[in-house]
């Protein structure tokens, strides 16, 4: 994670954003990230919760 937001302030990216499980959100939001929304999405006929997140670069 220190690499990819290494790079992206290198590149002069302002913000990152990532779209992550249920059980993927607490490591996102021990990293920074704030949650934008939840949303559902079906994957193969199941519906799933997940999250889109952001953080400040």
């Amino acid at each position: 994670m220190q690499e990819i937001e290494k790079e992206a302030i290198e590149k002069l990216i302002s913000r990152a954003y990532a779209e992550v499980s249920i059980t993927a959100r607490s490591f996102f939001e021990a990293k920074g990230f704030q949650t934008v929304k939840q949303q559902t999405v079906q994957i193969r006929g199941v519906e799933l919760i997940n999250f889109v997140m952001e953080k400040l670069l």
